[in-house]
């Protein structure tokens, strides 16, 4: 989703770095996201956190967030 949103990155770009997943599955999870965050405010919060801190170059910090980032997805509703 960040790469997407600061980076600018294409699907195409995204999958690659993510090991060379399709496009249509970035394209997922983009969407994915993109749909939680405006009903789940606390992902909301998280996502900004982690954009916050991969600006500020703080990888253990960075790391922590995107565990917690992954561990409240997980238990999210799925939206499809």
């Amino acid at each position: 989703y960040l790469l997407r949103e600061q980076n600018h990155c294409s699907l195409a770009e995204i999958g690659k770095v993510l090991g060379n997943r399709d496009h249509t599955t970035i394209l997922h999870g983009y969407e994915k996201i993109a749909a939680e965050i405006k009903v789940n405010p606390q992902l909301n919060k998280l996502i900004k956190e982690i954009a916050k801190a991969s600006e500020s170059g703080k990888p253990k910090a960075l790391s922590q967030l995107v565990e917690k980032q992954s561990k409240i997805v997980d238990n999210s509703t799925d939206l499809l």
